[in-house]
């Protein structure tokens, strides 16, 4: 072993004071960065990030979840579509600070962002070692995408922390079952869901994951009770929410309303699941609609939300009696059972297209850039030799990730493809690579020996 490996290796599972000194400067590196561009906001907000603020403005003021402007009764996107972890999380800020301090409130999620740096680190360590987690936490600090989005109001950054968490608490719950872990586990994903709905899923699968595993090695009655725990965690943190959807929308919902849409749109063969494509051709066959649209700006303004008023005339259309959302879920289950009936192969390519679409597009457009597009390039290579070589050594930790990122890929390839999806996970990703980076030393020392 050459002695700058010896003195990153530590004693006994203690970091040595190298480590320490470069997890802290990345940490850091990470945290200036971020709050950085919380403070100075380079970038306008996209559509989600101002309704998101607006729903933060009216939690505070009135106590209302509603992303309408002041004065505006009509609601193009249902309010309930947006997930409310983020907003009800910056109303408390403002609440605490006496007033709408946008501000503050991300120069606060940017501390939370940052707290991702050395969660990395502990994810990359348990798969592989110190340099896997340096290799993986220098590259989550550097992220140009991740670092834009800490600037905008947008629940990204604060997922991919939530999630890091979830992980690492549920993988040394998962060594030593002890109830504090397993319910604060299970709250994190509680919490998660609540920033993100689509990981409600991996709430359930990955403690039933670990119930398989005790299972077959003859451990059911004693591990049970720590699923329970858990899941108990999950429901504690989504119960409030879900109850105040039942009431409010008659109706249940555990975390948000919104897939009926996502899913029509991802099932419309026709426009390759693609939201713009999808509302050319919906105006292409409403021309009276296209010219009264077309009136008050052009179509193809995030802001207006036009894809939005299109698919609500197209619920209108096919069940009146139905809310939107409920009407265009109808619609996109009947788009999937056709898809799959009438053109399996062609549907499948779709599928794998937007799955693909959903790992290599840029969410930003800095990463369109050559060093930045190597760099995305490199992890989600890296991650995926990383996620083999891991296979082979530490199985459940290989299990475990690998159902986080298939959670992942199906939701980006079934629903609506957005490269925004592959920023959550990019902890798991960077701590993957990281990975397999140090299994590259690891072989190339043994080569030189």
């Amino acid at each position: 072993m050459s002695s700058l490996a010896q003195r990153m290796a530590g004693r006994s599972g203690r970091e040595s004071p190298l480590v320490l000194g470069l997890l802290v400067a990345i940490t850091l590196l990470g945290l200036g960065l971020r709050v950085g561009y919380a403070a100075e906001q380079p970038a306008a907000s996209p559509p989600d990030g101002v309704a998101y603020a607006r729903i933060a403005e009216n939690l505070y003021r009135g106590g209302s979840f509603d992303a309408r402007p002041a004065g505006t009764s009509r609601e193009v996107q249902a309010s309930s579509s947006y997930s409310p972890g983020l907003p009800l999380l910056v109303a408390g800020v403002y609440y605490l600070s006496g007033g709408v301090h946008l501000t503050l409130a991300l120069i606060l999620l940017a501390l939370v962002g940052a707290a991702a740096v050395p969660l990395t680190y502990l994810l990359g360590r348990r798969l592989a070692g110190p340099v896997a987690g340096l290799v993986g936490a220098g590259a989550l600090a550097i992220y140009p995408a991740l670092l834009q989005y800490q600037g905008l109001l947008l629940t990204e950054p604060l997922a991919a922390t939530l999630l890091c968490a979830a992980l690492v608490v549920f993988l040394r719950a998962s060594d030593r079952a002890t109830p504090w872990r397993w319910l604060g586990g299970g709250a994190l994903f509680g919490a998660l869901a609540l920033v993100r709905p689509e990981y409600l899923a991996i709430a359930l699968v990955l403690p039933l994951a670990w119930l398989m595993r005790e299972t077959l090695r003859g451990r059911l009655r004693r591990s049970w009770p720590s699923v329970a725990l858990s899941l108990l965690g999950t429901v504690l943190v989504l119960a409030p929410w879900t109850i105040h959807n039942a009431v409010t929308l008659d109706r249940a919902v555990p975390v948000s309303t919104g897939g009926g849409k996502a899913l029509f749109i991802g099932t419309y063969l026709d426009a390759d699941g693609d939201g713009p494509k999808l509302r050319e051709l919906l105006l292409e066959r409403r021309p009276a609609l296209r010219r009264e649209l077309s009136a008050g700006g052009p179509v193809d303004d995030p802001s207006r939300f036009v894809l939005e008023r299109v698919l609500q005339q197209v619920a209108a259309e096919s069940y009146p009696e139905l809310d939107t959302d409920a009407a265009l879920g109808r619609l996109g289950r009947q788009n999937l059972e056709d898809d799959i009936a009438q053109e399996p192969v062609r549907f499948s390519g779709m599928l794998l297209s937007k799955a693909y679409e959903t790992w290599t597009d840029a969410p930003r457009q800095v990463m369109t850039q050559l060093p930045w597009r190597a760099l995305q390039l490199g992890i989600v290579i890296l991650a995926l030799a990383g996620l083999v070589e891991l296979a082979r050594r530490r199985r459940f930790e290989a299990l475990v990730l690998g159902l986080v990122l298939a959670c992942m890929t199906a939701v980006g390839a079934l629903l609506i493809a957005s490269p925004r999806r592959e920023l959550v996970v990019l902890p798991l990703l960077a701590a993957l690579a990281g990975t397999s980076v140090a299994a590259g030393r690891d072989s190339l020392a043994r080569w030189q020996r």
